[in-house]
């Protein structure tokens, strides 16, 4: 809008310069001396004298007028072509962080339910919770049976080495010290090295006992 405003002002002061190029007071006009019939021109003098009075008149207002113009051209060129107004910019920057914060808060409360949700489809389908938790600057990843109340394994991932792929050791807790005992459960992780047999195991022996009378 501003644009077109300036480009309007430039048309009109353009045009306004060309009526100006022939001011009738600052110009020499020829009048011719005879009339075609070889008399002198009628009022010739005086209507010259009288047009260069009302010309001189005449020019100061669009001569003042074109100052104005200019004067406002100068004033719409002064300000840089797309500016807004600060109060304007603004709002507009309050507007968009805020709906960036909305969007990131709804993104968190999605991941939230679904991490959530993942974590109840393994309890409910393996029957065992498994929470990663930082120790220092190592993961440990916890497991708690859905059959064993109070208890829990912690294990932690081996860092891979030349010739060895990357797993899991079984760390020592008090559960992990009780199943020392369970050679059929400990055989899968030092003859196997199959954490998922290991689980299995405990699993079944866990659920056996609670099948159990008594």
């Amino acid at each position: 809008e501003l644009e077109q405003q300036q480009q309007r002002l430039a048309a009109e002061l353009d045009q306004r310069d060309h009526e100006m190029d022939y001011a009738p007071a600052t110009t020499k006009v020829l009048h011719l001396a005879h009339g075609p019939d070889g008399r002198p021109a009628s009022g010739s003098a005086s209507g010259s004298a009288a047009a260069g009075s009302a010309a001189g008149r005449g020019s100061e207002q669009p001569r003042a007028t074109n100052e104005a113009l200019h004067e406002e051209l100068s004033r719409g060129s002064a300000q840089p072509h797309g500016a807004v107004p600060s109060a304007a910019s603004t709002s507009t920057g309050d507007l968009e962080r805020k709906q960036a914060e909305r969007q990131l808060d709804r993104f968190k409360k999605a991941t939230k339910k679904y991490v959530q949700d993942f974590r109840e489809g393994i309890y409910g389908l393996l029957g065992w919770k498994v929470e990663m938790k930082g120790e220092g600057s190592e993961m440990r990843w916890h497991l708690t049976s859905r059959y064993q109340d109070g208890q829990e394994l912690v294990f932690q991932l081996r860092p891979a080495e030349r010739g060895r792929t990357a797993d899991f050791d079984l760390l020592s807790t008090e559960w992990a010290e009780e199943l020392q005992q369970d050679r059929q459960a400990m055989a899968y992780l030092e003859v196997y090295g199959s954490i998922p047999g290991f689980l299995a195991s405990v699993t079944a022996e866990l659920v056996t006992q609670r099948s159990l009378p008594g």
